[in-house]
């Protein structure tokens, strides 16, 4: 094991940002960047990383690693939104194609953990997420997997989702405005963190607007249609409910970030507006969510049993009134608030779900 400083500016640095491999004379060599240390001239900004032989690392299997960079415990943020559309459609009496719905499930793993890849890299090629900082998986700061390597795991999954996409599509003759929205989604995994490019909406404060389209409204309308060949407004007012509850976990993920977007040059919405006015903001991300139930509810479009979804507002206000009496970033009031904010999408999810099948069966 050794240890190399590089300035930013040079090229080796570049290289091993991207491979994460140093060639030399005796073989291949890991390189992970362990420290960065930002100075007034950019230039002389520099890094550190920490070069190991492949052989004498400390890491667990490959069908591990590459699952812990999934972050499977995330898909509960759209795989729940597809089991609440596909319970209500049968509490509606629409025809379940189940088939198609397991296809369609299959799909969202997919798309969900291509965007969980590309974030990783993303946010390690901007220096966001590096070891000792809470963003991402860890697989790249812990030398379970190269840069190189989480890029191409993602833009495989992104592709077996596309293959799969059309297969579904053209066996089922979607209409239009379902490859449209299927487009939107290829695109969204794409332009969220900025996949194999150098552009990301989250960078420039529009992550929340692509999140709770995709983990709302777009993916219920999608997964309706695909497992059903219909949808009505309530299929709307359960996954723009959970789309909300979405934006409240990433939301909670960004107030605990914005030192580090700051120095990065990364906007998200949370650091645009400042601690003391964004840690007030989960509060009303939830209540817009349970109200859009409630609206669902008061309009006779989701059956009464809906009212069970109201117990996560304690949760949800406990988490909210913690957020806004923490005195900043750093402030002890954070550190579980992402996991909080992650159980209480679930328990959302949850109750709907629980609600949906006491209506289906009395």
């Amino acid at each position: 094991m050794s240890i190399l400083e590089l300035k930013r500016n040079e090229k080796l640095f570049q290289e091993l940002m991207e491979s994460g491999v140093l060639k030399t004379s005796e073989g291949e060599r890991f390189a992970q960047l362990v420290r960065f240390v930002d100075l007034q001239d950019s230039n002389q900004s520099y890094g550190i990383f920490q070069v190991t032989p492949v052989d004498q690392l400390k890491r667990p299997g490959l069908h591990l690693r590459v699952l812990s960079s999934l972050r499977a415990y995330s898909f509960s943020a759209t795989l729940g939104v597809g089991i609440c559309v596909v319970l209500f459609g049968i509490q509606q009496g629409w025809d379940l194609n189940l088939l198609a719905a397991s296809l369609g499930g299959f799909i969202t793993i997919l798309l969900h953990s291509s965007i969980n890849l590309y974030n990783d890299y993303a946010d390690y090629q901007r220096l966001i997420d590096l070891p000792g900082t809470p963003g991402g998986s860890g697989a790249i700061q812990k030398a379970w997997l190269s840069p190189r390597c989480v890029k191409r795991l993602a833009l495989g999954c992104l592709l077996l989702a596309l293959a799969s996409s059309l297969w579904l599509g053209l066996l089922q003759k979607w209409p239009l405005w379902l490859w449209v929205v299927g487009a939107v989604s290829c695109l969204g995994v794409l332009s969220y963190s900025g996949g194999n490019f150098r552009f990301g909406v989250k960078y420039i404060a529009l992550g929340e607007a692509l999140v709770f389209a995709m983990c709302g409204p777009l993916l219920g309308l999608a997964f309706s249609y695909v497992s059903f060949g219909t949808f009505n407004s309530g299929v709307m007012y359960i996954s723009s409910a959970l789309g909300m509850f979405a934006v409240g976990l990433l939301f909670c993920n960004n107030l605990q970030d914005i030192p580090q977007d700051q120095a990065r040059g990364a906007m998200t919405l949370a650091q645009i507006m400042g601690f003391s006015k964004a840690q007030k903001i989960p509060g009303i991300i939830y209540g817009l969510g349970l109200l859009t139930l409630g609206i669902g509810l008061a309009t006779h479009i989701l059956p009464f049993p809906i009212v069970l979804a109201g117990l996560v507002a304690f949760p949800s206000f406990k988490l909210s009134r913690k957020l806004s009496k923490a005195s900043g970033p750093f402030s002890i009031e954070l550190e579980s608030s992402r996991l909080e904010a992650a159980k209480i999408h679930g328990q959302l999810s949850l109750s709907i779900s629980i609600a949906l099948l006491i209506a289906l069966l009395f």
